[in-house]
């Protein structure tokens, strides 16, 4: 962790290392604790997090399902004689 030093005129970043190595230290061992849990102990620790990207991930797929439900609708033929007009003897959506 660079400290800047006040005694010095020129201003110059110190290096200071004792802090460095505790720094150094607890990064590992955090690391060490994140690698060890389990996956439903993650889940409990970071819902959440879980939860914000279960939302986001149902959105883009109901986005994508969008496209399919619509061309779907206006397939059948209820929706087709509400809306439709008689054309040919059979009703038909206009592409507009």
């Amino acid at each position: 962790m660079a400290a800047l030093d006040p005694s010095k005129d020129n201003k110059k970043y110190v290096y200071d290392t004792v802090n460095a190595d505790i720094e150094s230290e607890k990064s590992l061992r955090y690391t060490e604790v994140e690698h060890s849990v389990t996956f439903q102990k993650a889940i409990k620790l970071h819902y959440p997090a879980v939860l914000w990207a279960l939302f986001i991930n149902t959105a883009t797929i109901l986005k994508g399902m969008d496209g399919g439900i619509v061309g779907s609708l206006v397939g059948i033929e209820p929706f087709k004689g509400q809306y439709g007009y008689l054309y040919n003897d059979t009703f038909t959506i206009e592409a507009s």
